[in-house]
Formats: C-alpha cells, sequence, structure tokens
C-alpha cells in the first residue's frame, strides 16, 4: 500500500524541518534549564529566504513541496524518473540540489544505486551550516558522516526518523549538537494504521475473487 500514510510521513517531515529550522529542541532545553532569551539560540534564519532541496518527488515529496512553498520556502528537486513539466519545482542535479541547498529533505526508496546517497563526501559538499533530514530510509544516509558533520559544525542540525539498524544505539547519539531523533514513527497515525489494514484486506479480497488489485508489482 504506498499511499497510506503519506500525509503522516509529510506533516513529520515539515514538523522536523520546522523544529530544526527554527531550533525548538534547544529553545525548549533552554528554558527548562532555567534559561531564557535568544542566547546561545542564534541565528534563526527566516524560512521564506531557505532553499530547500528534495530528493525524490513521489506522492510525499509533492505534499512536503506544498507545505514548504505555503510558509514561502523555494523548492528545488532531484529526481533522475522525473522530467520538467508546468507546476513543479525546478528540477537540477543531485549535485547542483546538494551544493546549494540550506535544508535537504530525502524522500527516494532504497535501492542499490541510492544505499549511502548521503555519505561523508556527500554531506562535505553541502552548504556549511545546512540541514539534512531523513524521513524516507535509514539506509540512504550514513549515520556516522552526519553525527561527524554536527560535531565538526559543518551541518547545522539534522533531524531523522530512520536508521539503517533500529533501534539505534543511543549511546552513538549521545552529545551529538543540533541533532533531533524520532523512533520510525512519520509513517503512523490512527487512522493510517487503519487505513493500511482496510486497503491490505482490500486486495486480497480483489485477487481472491479475479479483480485486478489497485497497486499491482510491475516486472
Amino acid at each position: 500500500m504506498p499511499d497510506y500514510s503519506v500525509e503522516e510521513v509529510a506533516a513529520h517531515t515539515l514538523a522536523l524541518i520546522l523544529a530544526v529550522v527554527r531550533r525548538l529542541p534547544e529553545a525548549d532545553r533552554k528554558v527548562r534549564g532555567g534559561g531564557w532569551g535568544l542566547d546561545g539560540l542564534r541565528p534563526i534564519r527566516r524560512v521564506s529566504g531557505l532553499a530547500f532541496g528534495l530528493v525524490g518527488f513521489g506522492r510525499i515529496g509533492q505534499k512536503v513541496a506544498l507545505g514548504i512553498e505555503a510558509l514561502g520556502g523555494r523548492v528545488v528537486l532531484y529526481d533522475p524518473y522525473l522530467t520538467e513539466r508546468p507546476g513543479i519545482p525546478p528540477l537540477v542535479s543531485l549535485d547542483e540540489l546538494v551544493s546549494t541547498s540550506d535544508v535537504i529533505s530525502v524522500h527516494a526508496p532504497l535501492t542499490p544505486e541510492t544505499r549511502n546517497l548521503f555519505d561523508a563526501a556527500r554531506i562535505a559538499s553541502m552548504p556549511p551550516g545546512s540541514i539534512l533530514v531523513n524521513t524516507s530510509r535509514g539506509g540512504l544516509v550514513v549515520l556516522d558522516a552526519v553525527l561527524d558533520a554536527l560535531r565538526a559544525g559543518h551541518l547545522a542540525g539534522a533531524a531523522l526518523d530512520v536508521f539503517e539498524r533500529e533501534p539505534v544505539d543511543a549511546g552513538r547519539l549521545a552529545d551529538v549538537p543540533n541533532l533531533l531523533v524520532t523512533p520510525h514513527m512519520a509513517y503512523y497515525s490512527e487512522q493510517s494504521i487503519a487505513e493500511s489494514q482496510r486497503k491490505a484486506a482490500t486486495q486480497v479480497v480483489k485477487v481472491l475473487t479475479g479483480e485486478p488489485p489497485d497497486y499491482p508489482i510491475k516486472p
């Protein structure tokens, strides 16, 4: 069921992006620790002044783009399966997207070609102070490369919902600055789970009664 949690993943992605851009986790810790004001929280940049690169422009990427554009952000895309057409953001090469985006959000499938797509070399080619977000597949991003870039200050922030090995070893994340993590929950809402169960049962009934399934696997 490739379409059962599109809204949830898109909303979670936007929430992660905005939380990191607006530095909400650090602000929360500051207030809970008895602090106040903006010391230690600067710089915070206006969303409409940022360039957002989306790697993959399927159902989820399209909804994420709508949310970003509603806030005035500029979106560019990398998707090797798309061609330019009216009504979608500009398509660019992966190298151009990586080198020019302030925030990169990954929405690609995990294949032999995309595994470790964001390794140390590619992250190093991101602009200093940029942000990386992954709510797609853990194997697309090399975790140690992200952690190293955060510790070195090359990345201003990162938000990860998925990891190559889950659950992730919490010790690897300890004391990493500007890292926001969630436990592979982007897909979830009460409604999305009910939808997935209903659609799965519907496919079984359709196949057993001789009807074509809604989501045939193409050879």
